[in-house]
Parts: structure tokens; sequence; C-alpha cells
């Protein structure tokens, strides 16, 4: 039965339709619960009636998601104050996580970073090396490497304690700071989490500019479109300290 046909039955013939006796089956072994809606004798005989039966098979519990392993790191995000400064506020950041201190603006500047008014606004990803690797960072680029090798990646730096800085189509072009790893559990697809420090998340009311995004989306908007000159997939860096630092514990 659609739902047009439902909705032109009588009152009387719906409510019938609703308020039919329910009976319940249990497997001994506890393998399998279905509940069955039994349909007496029903005067519409033009009509066919839906049978009402669901099954839930309870093993099928055992493989929902669940967290496998999760590492956050101490990180509290810079916010940007102006529309094209989310690399060099997102370097602040980095900065502040290795115990540095920086202005975006004089970031900005000495990187080249460009406002709106351009026709490739913001920082590509060599101008965001190139300062690092001159303000004392060892740094490794990636750029158009396979979806899953580069989440893998950002996965194994998270997990030995450093942040990689990560550039995708949010607001058209952004740079954020990826700080945190949840795994989940799932054999059809992945649940895992991906945790971002965002120079933008003041817009969602996040006190310490942390948001969360499940990494099948990530990685669908994990590439740029308008501002790097060129389709871009995957780009990240990993900026580590070359003298040696006391980083922020883990939470």
């Amino acid at each position: 039965m659609s739902f047009l046909e439902l909705l032109f039955l009588s009152r009387k013939a719906r409510a019938a339709l609703f308020q039919l006796p329910l009976k319940i089956a249990h497997n001994a072994s506890g393998g399998t619960f279905k509940v069955n809606r039994l349909l007496p004798y029903f005067s519409l005989q033009s009509l066919q009636l839906p049978s009402f039966s669901q099954t839930l098979e309870w093993s099928s519990l055992k493989t929902m998601p669940y967290p496998q392993s999760k590492t956050i790191l101490n990180c509290k995000s810079y916010q940007q104050t102006t529309d094209y400064t989310c690399g060099p506020a997102a370097i602040v950041t980095l900065l502040n996580f290795y115990k540095r201190h920086g202005d975006a603006m004089k970031i900005a500047s000495e990187m080249g970073s460009r406002d709106k008014s351009k026709r490739y606004p913001g920082t590509i990803p060599d101008e965001m090396g190139s300062w690092l690797s001159m303000n004392g960072f060892s740094v490794k680029i990636n750029s158009g490497r396979g979806t899953e090798e580069s989440l893998r990646d950002i996965k194994n730096e998270i997990q030995s304690g450093r942040t990689v800085l990560v550039e995708w189509i949010d607001w058209g072009g952004h740079w954020a700071l990826a700080t945190g790893y949840e795994e989940g559990k799932c054999p059809k697809g992945t649940l895992d989490t991906l945790y971002l420090a965002d120079p933008c998340s003041c817009f969602y009311g996040k006190k310490k500019g942390i948001i969360k995004i499940n990494t099948e989306r990530f990685t669908s908007m994990w590439c740029d479109l308008f501002y790097l000159g060129e389709f871009t997939r995957n780009v990240y860096i990993v900026a580590i300290p070359n003298d040696p630092v006391v980083k922020k514990d883990k939470l």
C-alpha cells in the first residue's frame, strides 16, 4: 500500500490498520528477533496490504561502530582576523602547539598572502612551507598523493604527537590544523573522525576552536578548486621544529 493509498483510506480503515495485534518471536539461540504485525481479514480486498514485518539480526550489533583508538593533541586554535589569513592563523596555532609565538598578520606579510581582491587569494602550500623552513622547521609538503595513503599519513603523524596542516574546500579553500584522530570500526566504509583546529571555528561557537568531521566527508572535500590555481587534492604539510622542544601533552 502506498502512502497516497493509505492517505485516502477512511478514518475507520486507518484506525483498523494501525491497531492490529503484535506477535513477537524469539530465536532460541538469541540470533534473530522478529516483530510481525498480524493482519486479520480486511474489508478492502482491492488494496494490497503491507506486511509490517521487520527482522533484526542481533549478530549485526557486534559490527556496529565503536571507538578503537583516539588521539587528541592538546591544542587551541588561533582565530583568523581577516577573510584571507586562515593559513597564517593555522601556522600561529602550530607555533603555539610547539610553545612558540607568532603574529598572524606579520606572518601573512612575510609569506605574501593575498587578499580577496587578487585572482588567487590566501596562501599556497609552497609559501607556507617556505616560511616554516626559514623559521626553524623541517617541512614535508604532500599534494596529489592517494587519498587513503594521505589520510593514513595524517593519522600516523597525529598518533606520533605531531599536528598536520591541511588545505580543503571549506569556505571555498581553507587552511586548518589537524590535531586529533579517532578510529571507528565498521565493515562497510569508515566511521573515523578527524579533529581540526579551525581558524574560522568561531562561527560554530567552539571555545577552543576545535571542530570534528567524519573522515569520509573530509576526504570528499579535501581539494581546492579556486585558490591554488588548479584543481588540487590531498594537500597537507607536516612541520617539525629542528631544535628540541617540549610539545604539549595529549588530552
